[in-house]
């Protein structure tokens, strides 16, 4: 009798090996796909055009996930991407400054009015989010007036296009820093 209570402890010491070992090897491959994840980043789509008919699906569908990945700027010294975003641009409004529809850029979030004044210059290309059509698009700034951004952008022909109207500065989320 005491030999059959040795084997089931044997037997049971067997299983719980087992299940330790189980358990750590999906710790291990639950941690290195975290781990991929983590090295993902958000892919923002943003429009460079008329926003006349494009709306915010259109441009979620161009949005996607990409491995986040160290950068070089023009001069070859690795650019510090903490605090910037990176996004995707579709339409040719901008094609003239030298971005054209499928161009990357890293975005330097502006966060209140404060950053905005201390970030932003005139021409430089910025992120606006549209609140009434919820989404994102890319313009020049010309001119601030009191709280107000005029901006602008190219058409075909590479002639200036004002936008319809001026943008409030909370609605500016950001400048472009790199084109990558």
């Amino acid at each position: 009798m005491c030999k059959r209570f040795a084997h089931k402890g044997k037997v049971l010491k067997m299983v719980a090996l087992c299940f330790f070992i189980a358990l750590t090897v999906l710790l291990f491959i639950y941690y290195q796909s975290s781990k991929k994840s983590a090295d993902k980043e958000y892919v923002r789509c943003v429009e460079a055009g008329p926003t006349a008919d494009l709306t915010a699906k259109e441009l979620e569908r161009n949005s996607f996930y990409d491995r986040r990945r160290e950068l070089k700027d023009a001069d070859g010294h690795y650019i510090d991407r903490t605090n910037l975003e990176r996004i995707v641009v579709k339409g040719g409004c901008m094609a003239h400054r030298g971005i054209p529809s499928g161009s990357q850029l890293l975005v330097d979030p502006i966060r209140n009015t404060e950053d905005f004044s201390r970030k932003v210059k005139e021409h430089d290309i910025l992120m606006i989010y549209i609140a009434d059509k919820k989404i994102y698009k890319i313009r020049e700034l010309d001119h601030v007036e009191a709280s107000e951004a005029y901006t602008f952008c190219y058409n075909p022909d590479g002639s200036r296009h004002n936008s319809s109207k001026p943008h409030k500065i909370e609605s500016i989320k950001g400048v472009v820093r790199y084109r990558i």
